[in-house]
Formats: C-alpha cells, sequence, structure tokens
C-alpha cells in the first residue's frame, strides 16, 4: 500500500494540470485526516500539510488559484482565530517538536472553523476544502510557523528545512510532527 507521501507524489507528476491535482487531492486529503484522527496516519499532521504544499506549489495550482499568500496574524484575529501557540522547541527535542505539532493542530481546527463560518465556505470538509483559497493561506501560515520551529530544532544552522524534513521523515519524526 502506498503511503500518503507517496500518493502525493502520484499526483503531481510532471506535467499534472493544477485542476487535476486538486480534484486528485481531495480524496487523499479525506483519507489522510481519517487514517489521523484513528491514529493510523503514517504520516504526522504537519509533515503530511507541508509535502502538500510542496506538491500543490509544483504542479502551479497556487498560481491556478490566483496566488496564496499567508495570513498575517491581524486577518487570523479578524477571524477570532488569534495565532496564540507558545510552545518552545529546543535543538533536536523531538518531544517539544510534537508537542508544537499537537498545539498547533487544535489551533489550526478552530481556525477552520472560525475562518469558514466567516467566508461562508465549508473549510471543514477534507474532501472539499483543497479547492478553497483561504485553506491554502490558513497552511501557509502554519508552514511558516512549522519552518521556524525546525529552525529552532535542526541539528545545526546549515541544514536546510529540507534536510530537517527528510530526517524526519527517516525516523519517529515522520508519524508525530
Amino acid at each position: 500500500m502506498a503511503t500518503f507521501i507517496q500518493k502525493l507524489d502520484q499526483i503531481s507528476a510532471p506535467g499534472t494540470a493544477p485542476k487535476a491535482f486538486l480534484k486528485k487531492l481531495g480524496p487523499i486529503h479525506y483519507s489522510w485526516h481519517l487514517a489521523h484522527n484513528s491514529g493510523g496516519a503514517d504520516t504526522g499532521f504537519l509533515i503530511f500539510h507541508w509535502e502538500l504544499i510542496v506538491r500543490f506549489k509544483k504542479v502551479g495550482a497556487d498560481a491556478y488559484l490566483g496566488g496564496i499568500t499567508p495570513f498575517s496574524p491581524a486577518e487570523l484575529s479578524g477571524f477570532n482565530s488569534p495565532y496564540n501557540v507558545n510552545v518552545n522547541v529546543s535543538k533536536q527535542n523531538l518531544t517539544e517538536l510534537e508537542d508544537f505539532s499537537n498545539e498547533i493542530e487544535q489551533w489550526h481546527n478552530d481556525a477552520h472553523m472560525n475562518i469558514g463560518m466567516a467566508i461562508h465556505k465549508n473549510l471543514m470538509n477534507a474532501k472539499t476544502n483543497v479547492k478553497i483559497p483561504q485553506f491554502w493561506r490558513l497552511h501557509y501560515f502554519i508552514n511558516d510557523r512549522f519552518e521556524e520551529k525546525l529552525k529552532q530544532y535542526r541539528a545545526a544552522a546549515s541544514d536546510t528545512i529540507q534536510q530537517v524534513i527528510t530526517g524526519l521523515e527517516a525516523g519517529p519524526g515522520l508519524t508525530v510532527v
């Protein structure tokens, strides 16, 4: 059985049209959420969505949806979702990185609901929310916070974010972050 990251690779092969990618993404995103919520996902919350955004950009879906920028903290506050995750992550401390992942995931769930209510779109439906620009704006914001924490977590300042992700994916971090 293919892992969720392998499934993302399959739908983002060179030449994939953004519309086709988004259509195929909905069921994968939904399946990941079902597996994750039951404790059976092979990829954790932050890594799955980070990898998802890499492929989203790779196929040009960001441009297809009109250009995606992260929400600002002020915009999130305007949606009654002020960013309030305050978890310290130390160098190579996987437990702290896992705590950050859990805390930001909980904040993200509320933000999905609040933003969806404000824009009158269902951002809680994992099959369809990937076609809504605000979904991506929220996840771009989350990715930015994740990458800030990865810079604190990495073993050496010269390690790139991709190297840190690769290291996490090669070990127990894959399922908990």
